[in-house]
């Protein structure tokens, strides 16, 4: 029989987080690649079917699979990356941009390395079905565009592109241009969770991607000495549920419920928007900001506790939000957002809201939500950068946080 070869080179745009200890060097593996590209070219070739309730081949395409009951696609793949830069994140350190936050503690003590080929890498495919072949060589392009590889994905790590490709800005819902040599005196720069020699452009773009992924889903509210405000502003998420939605969402809801007396200092402090009255009679309290993503454990260090989200029947929900970076070389980058829809069994789900040792707070998803009505409203109604800065705070102008976000503003655009 014969065999069917292709030979594809990629470029490693950003580094990858790897989980175990022994993957000291390790770069992409075919133990990652291999089921996600099944799953893509399966769904873009409809190849299966259901079948007396179980997923099975379709007809004439049983060749292309294992075996009917094993619904992997039947090719090999070898992965040669070479030369790999990799470095140690040290653990109990929570600096490192996008990555430790909000992490449990078992997880932030598991022995992790940041790693990155220095050359290209070589991709090679085996398999024994022309048309498969054919199937793998349509696919593999628009498969890594829209897929990252090993930790934290979704916020960026682990993009890998076929070496000859261009940015391709028709693949995303937004886009946006960094330029990371214009980023100064970052918090992250000389942190000691990562060697900062080796990774300084990478941290800096990852810290952007956090600051700006903060301003959409939950704020930012960033203290210096003594407990004071140096940057603070409510996110995009927030101003959607306000003024598009007509709810207040779930941030609010719940100081309201557990620290009411907050609120009236919140009102001296920050914008009157937070404090925004909605009549108790209406269901107009909403869980929103897990639309990015269920965070089920959330420290809330001003207030010294934890926020748990449990539901019954839900124990993750993914971030939908890809971030895929495109490396153009001398700390410059291009980067595109692709959100998946949500899935229709997670909206209108209600969950119990606990603040430490206290419960008794429910708050329910919304019933319907799509992100191009998010996207149109980031773009049409969200109140400008400027005005949605904390009152009372001086020189947030500034602020690294500030120079970020309208850096992105000026090159941000929606992909039609």
């Amino acid at each position: 029989m014969n065999t069917y070869k292709l030979t594809f080179q990629l470029k490693q745009h950003t580094p990858m987080i790897h989980f175990q200890g022994d993957q000291h060097g390790a770069t992409l593996r075919a133990t990652e690649l291999k089921p996600k590209l099944d799953r893509f070219i399966i769904e873009q070739e409809e190849l299966t079917e259901v079948r007396n309730e179980k997923q099975v081949p379709k007809s004439g395409f049983e060749s292309w699979f294992i075996s009917k009951d094993h619904l992997a696609l039947n090719y090999r793949v070898k992965i040669n990356a070479g030369k790999v830069t990799s470095d140690e994140i040290k653990r109990d350190v929570d600096k490192l941009p996008t990555f430790f936050a909000n992490m449990g503690d078992e997880y932030k003590k598991s022995l992790k390395y940041l790693s990155k080929a220095e050359h290209e890498i070589t991709l090679e495919f085996y398999a024994r079905n022309e048309k498969l072949r054919n199937a793998i060589s349509k696919h593999i392009s628009g498969f890594l565009w829209l897929h990252n590889f090993g930790s934290r994905q979704s916020k960026g790590f682990g993009s890998f592109l076929l070496q000859t490709d261009e940015f391709q800005s028709t693949h995303f819902d937004v886009t946006f241009e960094l330029d990371t040599t214009r980023i100064r005196n970052a918090p992250w720069t000389n942190n000691n969770s990562i060697s900062s020699e080796n990774w300084s452009l990478e941290l800096d773009l990852f810290g952007a991607l956090d600051i700006f992924y903060k301003s959409l889903r939950s704020g930012i509210n960033r203290k210096g000495r003594g407990g004071v405000s140096k940057f603070y502003i409510k996110p995009a998420i927030f101003y959607f549920s306000m003024l598009e939605l007509n709810q207040q969402w779930d941030k609010k809801s719940i100081k309201e419920y557990y620290f009411p007396r907050d609120l009236n200092k919140q009102k001296i402090e920050h914008n009157n928007s937070d404090i925004l009255a909605f009549s108790d009679d209406q269901p107009t309290k909403v869980l929103i900001k897990d639309l990015f993503g269920l965070s089920s454990k959330e420290s809330w260090r001003s207030y010294s506790s934890e926020v748990k989200k449990s539901n019954s029947e839900i124990d993750r929900f993914t971030s939908p939000v890809l971030f895929k970076p495109f490396n153009l070389g001398n700390g410059k980058y291009k980067v595109g957002i692709k959100c998946t829809p949500i899935d229709s069994d997670f909206l209108g789900a209600r969950f119990d809201i606990e603040m430490g040792n206290s419960s008794g707070l429910q708050l329910t998803l919304p019933d319907s939500f799509s992100w191009k009505d998010f996207w149109n409203f980031y773009f049409s109604r969200l109140p400008e950068l400027s005005s949605r800065l904390g009152k009372n705070i001086p020189n947030q102008e500034r602020t690294i946080e500030y120079q970020i976000l309208s850096a992105i503003d000026r090159t941000i655009n929606q992909v039609s």
